[in-house]
């Protein structure tokens, strides 16, 4: 479905006399309007593929409509994170994280940190982090995986992965803890 957009206002689509040629589907010749393409579910037809979010800025408080590109994946004016749910170990064990292995696809050179967070016995939130670059210059979109060595023992671990703005596109896939189990006495 195309809905015509008039740019001058003047309403005669598809009657024809703008004298010239053109016009719209089943009407006179005229003017060549400006069409708007709709799909049959009423979005508009991308031309571009662009994603706009409703956005709002977090110092100011100002609001604007944020775009995506699918051609460049680094943001460089907003940095991000993701927390992963706090893992529940079983009463009375304490694990210890060694290893971080991240599973993520090659969209280009990216910087990120890795942490792993937790609490202890005396109510003190411990964590430790390690900072990688992966990916490589030319985007490939293969999966690769990268290794972070972390070593803490804590209660409820909690793995959070950061980026900072301009540090490259990040797609990460998965990430998984590799450790072990102590029993401690409560």
């Amino acid at each position: 479905m195309t809905v015509a957009f008039n740019p001058n206002n003047n309403n005669k689509f598809g009657q024809g006399g703008y004298g010239g040629g053109g016009g719209i589907p089943g009407g006179g010749t005229g003017q060549a309007p400006t069409f708007v393409p709709f799909l049959e579910n009423g979005g508009f037809q991308a031309t571009a593929f662009y994603l706009f979010v409703p956005s709002q800025n977090n110092e100011g408080g100002n609001s604007y409509i944020a775009t995506f590109s699918p051609n460049n994946w680094n943001d460089t004016v907003n940095g991000g994170f993701y927390a992963y749910r706090q893992e529940d170990i079983v009463v009375g064990r304490y694990p210890t994280v060694r290893r971080l292995i991240v599973i993520y696809r090659d969209l280009g050179v990216a910087t990120f940190t890795g942490t792993v967070m937790g609490t202890n016995d005396n109510q003190q939130v411990v964590m430790q982090s390690q900072t990688v670059t992966i990916g490589t210059p030319t985007p490939m979109g293969t999966i690769f995986q990268v290794f972070l060595d972390i070593s803490v023992s804590c209660f409820r671990p909690q793995v959070i992965i950061s980026r900072t703005a301009g540090s490259g596109p990040l797609s990460i896939i998965s990430v998984t803890m590799i450790g072990e189990v102590e029993e401690t006495s409560l």
